[in-house]
């Protein structure tokens, strides 16, 4: 029971980092969209 839980924290813990980290390359994508089309 308590290895289940931990499982289940763990891959919680896990789509919230990679969640993370695609927002955050969204927001870094659209920054240098943004910088590039003030530069151009």
């Amino acid at each position: 029971m308590c290895g289940m839980i931990n499982m289940y924290l763990i891959g919680a813990l896990g789509l919230i980092n990679s969640g993370l980290k695609i927002c955050i390359m969204i927001l870094i994508i659209k920054a240098l969209i943004l910088y590039i089309k003030n530069n151009s």
